[in-house]
């Protein structure tokens, strides 16, 4: 494997401190960063490699690294496998990479009985113009972005410890009003402390005219030139005037700004 593949940001060596530092011991083998998550009433572990391109793997350092670390074995989660949306044939295909990552891993590993958080995540290309990528929208989307706008909706970013608070009530709120399980504060408090001094965490703020009431607040992450968007949190006040579609497509300018 080459000694500088792409990345996601949870192979990261800032998520390894993030993820040692809550607990989870994170390693290193040839370039592939695990978690080591012990198996109740043994000696053992279960290691967990998000997010890893099976091309990028060296397969032998790896099951080395799992065997010094008493994993009784290693997971992998979302490998970069990518299926594109053929918008002539109105139907999914999947790319030529995508099938050479298939293969190894059947080749190297067996299917989990069941998967692990979401199935699907969705790709932005951010290398198009403002106009190209709104008119690639969806009419509503591209509407509702304009009618935030026009409706008084504006967009701060507060990269700093009083946004992370502003963030977290939103998202509080947001999980008790929608029915899902969100992490504790102390959680986002250690992963925003590890990424936003190396500036790889930021938080965008809606906001209506004057009004200083926090409306929606997402966190990003940035790393080798892409932008993630994992976080977020949204009131129901004002919600007719889409603060939520205005915060998504700030953070869309805000990683084109960024080189993303």
């Amino acid at each position: 494997p080459p000694k500088n593949p792409p990345q996601h940001i949870t192979q990261s060596k800032e998520w390894g401190n993030f993820k040692t530092a809550m607990g989870t011991k994170a390693v290193q083998a040839d370039g592939v960063q695990f978690t080591l998550h012990k198996i109740p009433l043994t000696p053992y572990n279960i290691g967990y490699a998000p997010k890893v391109n099976p091309k990028f793997i060296d397969w032998g350092a790896l099951e080395r690294a799992g065997r010094e670390n008493k994993c009784a074995a290693i997971r992998f989660d979302c490998p970069n496998m990518v299926k594109r949306f053929h918008r002539y044939k109105k139907d999914w295909e999947i790319i030529t990479e995508t099938k050479k990552a298939e293969s190894l891993l059947k080749e190297h590993c067996k299917k989990a009985p069941r998967n692990t958080f979401a199935q699907q995540t969705v790709l932005l290309n951010l290398n198009h113009n403002k106009e190209t990528l709104l008119k690639n929208m969806k009419s509503k989307t591209r509407y509702n972005v304009r009618y935030a706008k026009r409706k008084g909706i504006h967009v701060e970013n507060e990269s700093n410890p009083e946004g992370l608070k502003k963030f977290l009530a939103l998202q509080e709120a947001t999980a008790k009003r929608q029915g899902f399980l969100i992490h504790n504060n102390t959680y986002y408090q250690t992963l925003w402390e590890t990424l936003a001094p190396k500036g790889k965490a930021h938080i965008l703020i809606a906001y209506y005219k004057n009004d200083p009431t926090p409306l929606t607040a997402y966190m990003f992450f940035n790393h080798r030139g892409v932008l993630y968007y994992p976080y977020g949190g949204s009131s129901d006040k004002h919600r007719g005037r889409q603060h939520s579609s205005r915060v998504m497509w700030a953070g869309i300018l805000f990683g084109k700004k960024l080189g993303c």
